[in-house]
């Protein structure tokens, strides 16, 4: 018998050290008090070396200011923060993060919708860099190439070459009585400078965040929603073999048919596993359901495969995805009337592990992740403290 049970127990172990490989464990929440709840969700980044950066917009007094601060000890503790903008280029809402990207010598860049004076609801894209870690950063440079118009819910993404690609939705077709447009550009230089901006969709959800990632190779996917006859909105996917100087017709990615009269303010993520696997993480309502859904091409973004993810009866919001080889890293929010956790799901060769990453009862919101070259994991969020906020940040080996 007591063979018998250690025969069991060992099998057991095994079992479980096999549907355990290659799972994230994560070591305890850290992160950075700000000194008010007026600001954005943070952007956040893990280097090669292990170092974290973190950086949100805040607001001040009317006045609205981009920030970073860094880790070197795992975000036990953080350096001070460093202001970014200007007067000129102050950013234009706390609503959105800033979009942060790590480039090929491990430089910092930064992105984000600045206001223009006397503008309105116009404003400019913004880039600025940092070449020495973090410490400083060049004055900002300006992405879009008109000089009238809304701009807003951009992505960025750096090549193995280090060219840098960055997307956007653009207002500037409605002073001819055009619609939101997607528009691209590229810049060869380091952020130097920008290229002609490029638009590759002239009729899109206004508010729907864009999504752009890069394969090994070099070609270029760019997601959006995109508004198609009788208010449908589906998001859809191009890609550029060209280096992002031409993109292929939007492919629709899950065929939601999802008939809405307005922006739901829900853009998607985009994930690439090589030159041919490229993933897509969005959120739809689907006869009248919120769902959550997460759709794989093997050909390049021709064709999809579509699932919807599994969730609590909360209401999933705010998903994001990082893919790092065979590894699938899915992470969304899920709020019902009381609570608001976020849920981190790894996925690897078919083996799936997912867990809540709060333990407490405050609003926990907009998760972002990063993956370094080591495989290190880093998951961050805004919490929502009583009388101000928090950017909580967990890292998972």
């Amino acid at each position: 018998m007591r063979k018998t049970f250690l025969s069991f127990a060992i099998i057991f172990l095994l079992l479980l050290s096999v549907q355990m490989a290659g799972a994230v464990t994560f070591g305890p929440a850290s992160g950075i008090e700000h000194r008010s709840k007026s600001v954005s969700p943070p952007a956040a980044l893990i280097d090669d070396s292990g170092r974290i950066y973190l950086s949100w917009i805040e607001e001040e007094k009317d006045v609205n200011s981009i920030y970073i601060a860094s880790s070197d000890d795992g975000g036990k503790t953080f350096s001070a923060e460093i202001k970014i903008n200007g007067a000129d280029d102050e950013p234009a809402s706390i609503h959105q993060s800033p979009s942060i990207a790590l480039g090929k010598k491990g430089e910092i860049y930064l992105l984000w919708a600045g206001k223009v004076q006397g503008g309105g609801f116009n404003a400019d894209l913004r880039f600025s860099r940092s070449v020495d870690g973090g410490r400083s950063f060049t004055p900002s440079v300006k992405v879009n190439d008109n000089k009238n118009g809304s701009v807003g819910f951009e992505s960025i993404s750096v090549a193995p070459d280090g060219t840098i690609f960055i997307a956007w939705l653009d207002g500037r077709d409605r002073v001819t009585g055009g619609g939101s447009g997607t528009y691209f550009t590229a810049s060869r230089d380091g952020g130097k400078s920008f290229e002609k901006n490029l638009r590759i969709d002239p009729n899109s959800c206004p508010c729907c965040r864009t999504a752009v990632n890069v394969a090994p190779d070099g070609t270029v996917y760019v997601s959006w929603r995109k508004i198609y006859d009788n208010n449908i909105r589906e998001i859809v996917l191009s890609g550029s073999t060209d280096n992002g100087r031409s993109f292929t017709r939007p492919v629709i990615v899950g065929e939601d048919k999802w008939e809405i009269p307005g922006c739901p303010h829900r853009g998607p993520f985009v994930g690439v596993k090589d030159n041919s696997n490229v993933f897509v993480f969005w959120y739809a309502e689907a006869e009248g359901d919120p769902k959550i859904f997460l759709a794989e091409s093997k050909d390049r973004g021709e064709t999809f495969t579509k699932e919807a993810v599994a969730h609590k009866k909360g209401f999933p919001d705010n998903p994001v995805l990082f893919v790092d080889g065979d590894k699938i890293f899915l992470s969304w929010q899920e709020t019902t009337p009381v609570l608001s956790n976020i849920i981190f799901e790894s996925r690897n060769n078919g083996e799936v592990k997912r867990e809540q990453l709060n333990q407490d009862t405050r609003k926990a919101a907009n998760p972002v992740i990063s993956v370094n070259k080591k495989g290190e994991v880093i998951i961050a969020w805004l919490k929502m403290e009583i009388k101000t906020a928090r950017a909580v940040v967990r890292v998972g080996r």
